[in-house]
């Protein structure tokens, strides 16, 4: 069995950019993964679906998600969604959760929302408690984790203040005490992609996922397909940029994880008892 997830980030509802909304943008990701891509098992979203915190702009988006075709869908919110989060509009319209974990055979991914509107991210000390707990149990399993914004000194530009999660000893602590396998993030898209993008710090992979959308002067609608086979421990993260319809070999990434991959069926919301 090959499991294939898509992973997208930072669309931008009700953000114009080189002539389309994000809506725009987005739906054109999807339309490229439908006629071009191999099926996906199911697909993440790492935040910023909306630009301005808005109802529509979360409807939007679930209008675009619901017609995809891709019957699993997992988000977070960013911090262009966070007023909507404070509303209560995110989770009525998008999730409810704003952190979570989903178990898919010996796979978890464990997923946290941002907590401010700030473009500097923050892990409060009830997520970073959260989080140490999930990680604690969960390191008998393959393990993916994902934020909005991203991890400090580790992709390019992580080491700018309005880039990472704060405060950043807490994950480092947090990274230092518990295996992650791979951490994926979106939040800074503010020019074309490079190889640096992608990481690998202390054996984590760390990969910079963003953006669906040319917001922020991106120059390309780019999002990652993730593929992984039953037995292997290797994943392959496949950079597709829908403007082209093309793969981007030279950003693909080659990912080791701890244990031979165990699907299940279908992926499920759980965690495992603490023994």
């Amino acid at each position: 069995m090959t499991r294939r997830i898509w992973v997208v980030a930072d669309a931008h509802i009700g953000h114009v950019a080189d002539g389309r909304d994000g809506g725009e943008w987005l739906a054109m990701a999807v339309r490229d993964m439908r006629r071009r891509v191999r099926p996906v098992d199911y697909a993440v979203f790492l935040g910023d679906s909306s630009h301005r915190y808005q109802a529509e702009q979360f409807r939007q988006y679930v209008r675009i998600r619901d017609a995809s075709g891709i019957r699993w869908w997992y988000e977070i919110a960013g911090n262009h969604d966070y007023h909507g989060v404070e509303s209560g509009d995110f989770q009525r319209i998008v999730r409810a959760p704003l952190r979570y974990t989903m178990v898919d055979g010996n796979l978890a991914w464990v997923f946290f929302s941002a907590e401010r509107g700030r473009a500097a991210g923050l892990i409060g000390e009830g997520t970073a408690a959260w989080l140490a707990d999930r990680l604690a149990r969960l390191q008998d399993r393959n393990i993916i984790v994902c934020s909005h914004q991203l991890v400090h000194g580790t992709v390019e530009h992580s080491d700018h203040e309005e880039r990472y999660l704060h405060p950043k000893g807490v994950v480092a602590r947090i990274l230092r005490r518990y295996r992650v396998d791979l951490w994926l993030a979106g939040h800074y898209h503010s020019r074309p992609r490079i190889k640096e993008d992608s990481a690998v710090r202390d054996g984590t992979t760390f990969i910079n996922v963003a953006s669906v959308s040319h917001v922020y002067h991106t120059a390309a609608c780019n999002s990652f397909v993730l593929e992984a086979r039953t037995g292997s421990r290797t994943m392959r993260a496949h950079c597709r940029v829908h403007d082209a319809g093309r793969f981007a070999p030279q950003f693909e990434v080659t990912i080791p994880f701890r244990y031979p991959f165990r699907f299940g069926p279908l992926p499920r919301r759980a965690i495992p008892r603490r023994r």
